[in-house]
């Protein structure tokens, strides 16, 4: 397990695009996932979301993790705001998982990733550069009570 930890300068988030991640780590996906989700809410707590929004975050982040990575496979998960934007990044999977099919509590209604997702986050896409990864974004100002 590697860990990037750049914490933003003292005090509150610049308004500015932030370019390097607030927080970027790297972990087997299984083991770990305890892990992915005390960061997730450290990095919500740190921008003041209230604890249903990071509460949703943390499900979103473990539902990529689950859908897109095979036992054993290691995970990057990233997190950058711009001060009005929060993005997760989750990397290296294929940005086809958001579009795969699981059963639900009724195996006859099978729901979409990418349909799970946008019950939890404002926005949900891919993006191939710096690598290929799936990316969640949410709003900051909604969120904030």
């Amino acid at each position: 397990m590697s860990t990037a930890i750049n914490p933003p300068g003292s005090g509150s988030l610049a308004s500015s695009d932030v370019r390097e991640p607030l927080v970027s780590v790297t972990l087997p996906v299984e083991r770990y996932m305890g892990v992915a989700r005390l960061i997730t809410a450290g990095v919500g707590s740190r921008l003041d979301l209230p604890f249903d929004t990071v509460d949703d975050l943390q499900l979103a982040v473990e539902l990529v993790a689950a859908a897109a990575f095979a036992q054993g496979e290691q995970a990057t998960i990233a997190f950058t705001s711009n001060g009005s934007e929060l993005t997760i990044s989750i990397s290296p999977p294929d940005g086809r998982v958001l579009d795969m099919t699981r059963a639900g509590y009724d195996t006859a209604a099978p729901v979409r990733l990418r349909d799970l997702l946008e019950k939890l986050v404002d926005g949900i896409g891919t993006s191939t550069e710096p690598h290929p990864a799936i990316t969640l974004r949410k709003a900051l100002e909604a969120s904030r009570p």
